[in-house]
């Protein structure tokens, strides 16, 4: 075993075992101050092999990575999880290889060996990123750099990742037996619905995230962090900080996100990661961090929590002492979070043996399943042209497999113990009696026992007296849980700020309220409009702010203009108007207005004088629903495993895609490539590149939103109602990172964002995403501001429930009326009779119509009468038949009525006339029609419930959820209130 000194020592052999790195760097001995001894460089062959053979056979021919710097030579990139994704990517110059060798020079000046690793591993695969000075072709090829050129699709990067992690668990364990490691934290759902407001709802998600941090803290600083497969850390903010505190310097992260942001949209206050870990360890380690890590998160937790309860204590005017609500706390929280966790080993389950693998005790814990379920048996035999050879590593699918399997009936064993608890529970869960401020149990007991209505003197009651800080309402009384999440926020911002390397001097969060969600959509009617300044003029704006009046800061005892936050493309909006200071600031203060005088009951004549007032000037009524989005990626059990999915579609290809070079008679051409570490370092870095970068810039730079949740493949999101339609189709382009075809007119097209073969390039970065076949599936849902937030919370996660239950790959709409009822509307993203690069896409996908549809009633020359009109047409029409051509009432014939009754009414309720609209609106029909025909026809087949809707149904269910979302101030153009007129249209 290899003295856990020299750890960082041996790190640094690895990657300058590289070819690249000796090519670029001009002393190589200085990555490693010492000669490695036999052993050790055995170990790390042994590595390489590992690395390499769970991934791409061995035996490629040498090749220098000088033509990297060859400019006439160019690269067919193969999209590492879509190999039918190819992109043609040309090399750097001469004179980039010497500004990359500068540049890495320069980031190992003066280190020590583990700050020399751990730059090594963060910014090598950035590096041509960090310079301005290399060429933009070298920039978009270096990051998806392959390990050689015959296996365009194996990531450099990912190899030298994985050939660490597998050389750290051998020098670490005495008998040189890496295992697999995972571990859950939860619990999850029930943790993050737990809310009353949007903040809470953040804070939720936020905390876990960090919770699993602290946990894998424990690993990173024992193993290094490219021993952590899921999630990847690469890039991750709160690793980039972790790394400062190890001595990296901090301005090379100057460029990143989490660097500059002043708001809560600087990517330190993303919840980025999820609630499980897999780790490669050394073995003889792993039970001893596994329960390190419970330990340390634990005390984490509880020393955090009392932190906020002493941040409370002090607010309210009390002495951190002997208060019992120390005692509760501790009790409350003893056993959270719960962590579960399991560790495979390699061996004995997987050993060498002559030239091939014996797999038999890992047939025997994988029964009645074995290997071969989850890797070729070609694969795990050696082959005698010694291009192959088969390693323990190769049955990394197999052991991963046993891993999940482990780690679920670990995940399902949970410790309860009892706790001695009285009185009332918390407001928040109804889980645990509520945090006293008393100093003795009886004094405790007496005072959790009072009616809540009789609770002048408690804890809550004076902190919630002070004012509106860590978010208190009136009347709440927390247990530890609640009450950690309540002030997490807080604490969390003055922890960042203790940060050296976060140079920003005013660093705060701020919590948009559904109920600015909700008029986000009214203001942003009034800023696009042409003439702001007409909009509020000076004597309508002091009416306003006289209506209002000021509000007080009871926490200062002074007058103060408090002001709302507001959405950040809102807020961005706003300020580039050419509204004045005045006007802008009256903006700002409208929602926070009218949430103060609908708290006054007894002023109900001020609150309707005042949303008067605003309806004038906003010309519509003021807004108050907003949307909620829940995302989750389909069948991600499927893509790590690589297996393929339901519908036969392959998440991997055959070896012979993969390796284009090797012979077409070889055995291995024809295996489906498995689950390696490599690709389940490259999916997870997929999906950090989505939650991190291009989900936040879809809903709070694009849209008007606030992302709530980004952690992989799951998105929770609020954003204006105005802005659903587009939020949801945007993150589901960009989770694949693919469109086929011209960018849909219905879009406003990003600037400085293109989607092209499973590459985002936003903002001239590029990041490798998913791929065209993978899908997601989506659940939204629109409710009143007011609306009970965990009532909307349930029916957001039984609309995403009803999208999976389509088939997948499908998207689901709710809206919740204020007085009661719902509108509901289920469908696939794509029509499956359509093959991708079809022409026109925009008249064949679902929520492109939707958005026309939408569009069109918002023209003042069409009433919503044409849906209340269809509603009574289309419900009488005749059942859809079962033969589709031929003699009688077919469905051919269904599909020409259905759309003659849809045209019909399109074109009687609109006030404008001629032949061009005529058309239009016969189009419309056909389209709308022809789309839910073919939805239809695949839900006949698909595993659907048998109550699925007609086509006429399904065509109404559209009408009529275009017609909700196209209602007076939701859209640019605003629907006529008068029925429209007939225009000459024959009976």
């Amino acid at each position: 075993m290899m003295a856990t000194h020299s750890l960082w020592s041996y790190k640094l052999a690895v990657w300058n075992h590289d070819p690249l790195v000796n090519l670029l760097h001009s002393d190589p001995l200085t990555l490693s101050p010492r000669e490695l001894s036999q052993d050790e460089h055995a170990l790390l062959h042994k590595a390489q092999q590992w690395a390499q053979s769970a991934e791409v056979p061995q035996g490629l021919s040498a090749e220098s990575p000088q033509w990297l710097f060859q400019p006439d030579e160019t690269f067919r990139w193969q999209h590492p999880l879509n190999s039918d994704a190819i992109t043609p990517l040309t090399a750097g110059t001469a004179h980039d290889q010497q500004v990359l060798a500068a540049k890495l020079n320069a980031l190992l000046l003066e280190k020590d060996d583990k700050q020399r690793a751990l730059t090594l591993w963060r910014f090598l695969p950035a590096l041509a990123a960090l310079t301005s000075k290399c060429s933009p072709e070298l920039a978009a090829l270096w990051p998806r750099l392959p390990l050689h050129r015959q296996v365009p699709g194996y990531n450099r990067w990912a190899h030298l990742d994985l050939t660490s992690a597998l050389a750290t668990a051998f020098t670490l364990d005495d008998e040189h037996n890496p295992a697999l490691l995972t571990l859950s934290f939860g619990p999850v759902q029930s943790f993050i619905a737990a809310a009353r407001t949007s903040s809470d709802l953040w804070a939720g998600s936020h905390l876990l995230s960090s919770m699993v941090w602290e946990g894998l803290k424990v690993i990173v600083s024992y193993c290094g962090p490219e021993a952590v497969i899921f999630p990847h850390l690469r890039g991750i903010p709160l690793c980039d900080l972790w790394l400062t505190e190890q001595g990296i310097d901090a301005a090379l992260f100057e460029g990143e996100h989490w660097w500059k942001r002043q708001s809560d949209a600087n990517s330190l206050f993303s919840a980025a990661l999820p609630n499980k870990i897999v780790a490669l360890v050394p073995h003889s380690k792993a039970q001893q961090l596994a329960e390190q890590i419970q330990q340390v998160v634990r005390d984490w937790v509880q020393s955090t929590a009392k932190e906020c309860f002493d941040q409370l204590l002090s607010y309210a005017g009390e002495t951190a002492g002997s208060q019992h609500g120390y005692q509760q706390l501790e009790q409350q929280l003893e056993h959270f979070p719960d962590i579960s966790w399991a560790v495979v080993p390699f061996s004995p389950l997987v050993t060498e043996q002559e030239g091939n693998l014996n797999t038999d005790e890992l047939s025997k814990a994988l029964a009645p399943a074995s290997p071969s379920d989850f890797i070729s048996t070609a694969l795990l035999q050696g082959h005698g042209d010694n291009r192959y050879q088969p390693t323990p590593a190769t049955c990394y699918p197999a052991l991963y497999r046993l891993l999940d399997q482990l780690g679920s009936e670990a995940k399902s064993l949970r410790n309860f113990t009892p706790h001695d608890a009285h009185g009332y529970r918390c407001s928040l869960t109804g889980e645990s009696e509520w945090l006293s401020a008393a100093t003795s149990r009886e004094a405790a007991t007496d005072e959790l026992g009072t009616a809540p209505k009789k609770r002048t003197n408690t804890l809550w009651a004076q902190a919630e007296s002070k004012g509106r800080r860590y978010g208190l309402k009136k009347g709440e009384h927390l247990g530890a849980l609640a009450m950690f999440k309540r002030l997490w926020p807080s604490h969390f911002v003055k922890q960042i700020k203790k940060q050296p390397a976060v140079e920003i001097e005013d660093l705060n969060r701020f919590i948009v309220s559904t109920h600015t969600f909700a008029i986000a959509t009214s203001l942003n009617r009034l800023l696009e409009k042409p003439t702001q300044s007409d909009v509020l003029p000076a004597d309508k704006l002091e009416k306003l702010v006289k209506l209002a009046g000021l509000i007080k800061d009871s926490d200062k005892g002074e007058e103060k203009e408090l002001w709302s936050a507001l959405p950040a493309k809102l807020a961005k909006s706003l300020l580039n108007s050419t509204l004045t200071d005045d006007q802008q600031r009256h903006i700002r203060q409208l929602p926070i207005r009218l949430d103060e005088l609908k708290a006054d009951k007894n002023d109900d004549a001020s609150l309707q004088e005042l949303e008067k007032a605003i309806k004038e000037q906003l010309s519509a009524k003021v807004e108050t629903y907003y949307a909620l989005i829940l995302m989750d990626g389909d069948n991600m059990g499927a893509w790590i495993s690589g297996e393929s999915l339901s519908d036969g579609t392959a998440t991997s290809a055959c070896y012979s895609r993969l390796w284009p070079d090797l012979a077409a008679d070889s055995p291995l051409g024809q295996c489906p490539h498995p689950g390696s570490p490599a690709r389940h370092l490259t999916i997870s870095a997929a999906l950090n590149h989505f939650s991190l970068h291009l989900a936040r810039y879809v809903v709070e730079e694009l849209c008007s939103g606030k992302l709530l949740y980004a952690g992989g493949d799951d998105v929770m999101a609020m954003v204006s109602i105005d802005d659903l339609l587009q939020a949801m189709l945007l993150l589901r382009l960009v989770y694949s990172g693919d469109w086929q075809g011209d960018w849909p007119t219905a879009l406003n097209e990003p600037a400085g964002l293109t989607l092209n073969n499973g590459v985002a390039t936003l903002n001239g970065k590029s990041y490798v995403l998913m791929g065209s076949k993978a899908t997601a599936s989506m659940g939204a849902v629109v409710a009143h501001h007011q609306a009970p937030l965990g009532m909307v919370l349930r029916q957001l996660r039984e609309s995403e429930k009803r999208a999976k239950n389509h088939g997948r790959n499908a998207f689901s709409l709710s809206v919740l009326k204020r007085a009661g009822g719902s509108l509901d509307l289920t469908s696939r993203w794509h029509r499956p009779d359509l093959a991708s690069d079809q022409p026109d896409q925009e008249r064949y996908q679902p929520m492109l119509q939707l958005l026309a549809l939408r569009d069109l009633f918002a023209k003042e020359h069409i009433s919503r009468r044409a849906v209340y009109q269809l509603e009574e047409k289309l419900r009488n029409i005749p059942p859809c038949p079962v033969q589709k051509s031929g003699e009688g009432f077919t469905r051919d014939s269904y599909q020409d009525l259905l759309a003659q009754q849809i045209g019909y009414q399109l074109l009687r309720q609109s006030s404008a006339s001629g032949d061009p609209i005529r058309k239009e609106r016969q189009e419309q029909g056909e389209q709308l029609t022809a789309m839910v025909m073919a939805l239809y026809e695949a839900s006949t087949t698909a595993s659907q419930p048998a109550n699925r809707p007609t086509p006429a149904e399904l065509a109404l269910n559209f009408l009529q959820m275009a017609e909700y979302l196209a209602r007076e101030g939701r859209t640019e153009e605003r629907p006529t209130a008068a029925p429209a007129q007939p225009q000459g249209i024959p009976a």
